[in-house]
């Protein structure tokens, strides 16, 4: 019973709302509409608004070719990959390809300064008969640059140091060798020995670049715009150093690197 009661007063409820509806939207229809004018700003967004509905089945086309067009090409990546990885002499060929294009656009090295210009591999073959003619006639007097190790035999270290200044091995492995150094515990600089083929570099967009001599080797001293720590970099052709702080300048870091024996 309370059930068809219930009943019976959402019916009444929904004949209310309905007699309401009807009556407002005639009073809606018998407005007088003659008088009322639009801006420009209204009939361009009508109009964009259409284009845009118009447009939408074509975007969803498009995003759908999109979709399969990156799916396909997602799969011919990892089966290149694939092929790659399962035949040894493409992996081989590709492996050679990426370490070609690093070694030109990305690896950074110091050449010590013997009084010659650096000779490239591809000027080293054309002049290798040049080489031993001249070896010949000075009595095979020749001097053969030194051929960099492969780790690290020996370890150099600073050895003027500011007053007070102790040193912590951060790091000593056969392939790199970092030093901190602090004054009543607070870290002053540091100070790093590594083999010739590491990577190295700096953001020479936001720092001034300054050509220096330590020891008779080229070298650079990067002296950051920001608050980063300025630094020393050279090679004396076996490894290379590096001896940063933000705390000294250029006379005490050049004044230590000069000591590193």
């Amino acid at each position: 019973m309370k059930t068809n009661r219930y009943d019976k007063i959402d019916f009444l409820i929904a004949m209310a709302a309905a007699n309401c509806l009807k009556k407002e939207s005639e009073r809606f229809e018998a407005l007088d509409t003659r008088d009322v004018e639009f801006d420009e700003d209204y009939y361009r967004k009508k109009a964009r608004m259409i284009k845009r509905n118009k447009r939408r089945p074509v975007m969803k086309k498009i995003k759908l070719f999109a979709v399969r067009a990156a799916v396909i090409l997602l799969s011919l990546i990892l089966l290149a990959a694939l092929v790659i990885g399962c035949v040894p002499p493409v992996r081989e060929a590709v492996f050679k390809a990426l370490v070609e294009w690093h070694d030109n656009y990305f690896k950074v090295s110091f050449q010590p300064d013997n009084g010659n210009e650096p000779i490239s591999d591809s000027q080293s073959d054309g002049n290798s008969e040049t080489a031993n003619s001249n070896a010949e006639n000075l009595g095979n007097s020749s001097v053969e640059s030194p051929t960099p190790p492969t780790q690290i035999e020996t370890v150099h270290k600073p050895t003027n140091l500011p007053q007070g200044v102790y040193e912590d091995i951060a790091i000593s492995n056969d392939n790199c060798v970092i030093i901190d150094y602090y004054l009543n515990d607070g870290l002053v600089g540091s100070y790093s020995q590594k083999l010739m083929d590491t990577q190295g570099g700096y953001d020479d967009m936001n720092a001034t670049v300054t050509e220096i001599m330590v020891n008779g080797y080229k070298g650079v001293f990067i002296e950051y715009k920001n608050d980063s720590p300025d630094f020393i970099e050279w090679s004396d052709g076996e490894y290379r150093y590096q001896i940063m702080s933000d705390v000294y300048g250029i006379d005490e870091l050049l004044a230590i690197a000069e000591s590193v024996k």
